[in-house]
């Protein structure tokens, strides 16, 4: 199903809005039928009635990717050096089952969903993925640091994340 007029995506960078067209007469707003305005943190995808759910998704997709790219990083770094952990790469991924995950040779990756969360629950994904390069399983060492990052606020923090989805990129 397609995004209806006005329906929005919010991230931590803007505002997504999407802008379906009557195709009737009217030329395609490009080859593809989409095409992305922005105007300050506010982007508009302006879409044909014939685009399909999977590129208006991919158009998303790109959107987050950019945002992600934009504060993900800096937040890992930030996060990483208060705390004095060291990883090794970071990889922004288009997950559908998972927020992020650490390797054993101590990269992280994060989803790029996670720029639609409130900074909070994003760090907090974030703080979990550091916690991993001290403790690889989800054991009480485990649970006892992550929850001592967070200011002894885990459990809470696990629940509301538990709200959101990074499966779900449309409205």
């Amino acid at each position: 199903k397609l995004p209806t007029d006005g329906q929005i995506i919010e991230t931590q960078v803007g505002t997504i809005i999407f802008r379906p067209l009557n195709s009737e007469g009217a030329p395609a707003v490009s080859t593809k039928g989409i095409k992305v305005k922005t105007t300050g943190i506010v982007r508009e995808i302006h879409f044909e009635n014939y685009v399909s759910t999977e590129e208006l998704r991919k158009t998303v997709a790109k959107i987050l990717k950019k945002d992600a790219t934009a504060i993900l990083p800096l937040r890992l770094a930030s996060l990483a050096a208060l705390h004095g952990f060291t990883y090794g790469r970071l990889a922004l991924r288009n997950n559908v089952s998972n927020w992020g995950s650490c390797s054993a040779k101590r990269n992280i990756n994060l989803n790029i969903h996670l720029i639609r969360l409130p900074q909070e629950l994003s760090d907090y994904v974030i703080l979990h993925e550091l916690a991993h390069l001290k403790h690889r399983n989800h054991g009480p060492e485990f649970h006892r640091l992550l929850d001592s990052l967070c200011n002894g606020r885990e459990k809470e923090l696990s629940r509301q994340l538990r709200k959101f989805s990074p499966r779900r990129s449309l409205p």
